[in-house]
């Protein structure tokens, strides 16, 4: 029983800290929710130039690093919208 009120003490610790981690990584996704972001500070002008594939992988390393997951976890999908082009992407994190 002695170990037992140990063992509890440090799941706790471990678990409040996990929470902390996903309330930040939360505050930080909900807050930059449907910001605009101007492309030209994403993409280079020669990947634009290039094919949709490229824009897309560019965008994917992007977001995977600013919000530290893995690249096949960004998923990128471009939309037309009043004649815009909208870039929309959807992040996993695990």
């Amino acid at each position: 029983m002695f170990f037992g009120l140990f063992r509890k003490r440090k799941k706790k610790a471990k678990k409040e800290g996990s929470r902390n981690d996903a309330k930040d990584r939360l505050n930080s996704i909900v807050s930059s929710r449907r910001r605009s972001v101007p492309i030209q500070d994403i993409v280079p002008q020669e990947v634009l130039d290039g094919s949709e594939v490229d824009v897309k992988n560019q965008i994917r390393h992007y977001v995977s690093e600013k919000y530290n997951v893995k690249e096949e976890n960004v998923k990128v999908q471009f939309e037309e919208h009043n004649g815009y082009v909208v870039i929309i992407t959807n992040v996993v994190f695990h």
